[in-house]
């Protein structure tokens, strides 16, 4: 019975955190603000917001990660 529950917990582990999403955000990407990605992230997901540029604003994330699941913003700098 141990090592069904612990077999659950896994599956439901791995498979919960394959539905994240990475969005990117950016000038020349579809999404050029952080405010047209902000509605749309879940736990797990992640933005990658490229560098050297200007992205004005107020910024208001309503739903918030989980322990397990952390949504992050990551800068990716172009040189």
């Amino acid at each position: 019975m141990k090592h069904l529950i612990v077999a659950l917990f896994v599956v439901a582990f791995c498979c919960s955190s394959s539905f994240a999403v990475t969005y990117q955000v950016g000038p020349t990407r579809t999404l050029k603000k952080l405010q047209d990605v902000a509605a749309l992230l879940n736990p797990g997901d992640l933005v990658e917001v490229d560098g050297n540029a200007t992205y004005p604003g107020d910024l208001v994330f309503t739903r918030p990660g989980t322990a397990f699941q952390h949504s992050g913003i990551r800068s990716l700098e172009f040189t």
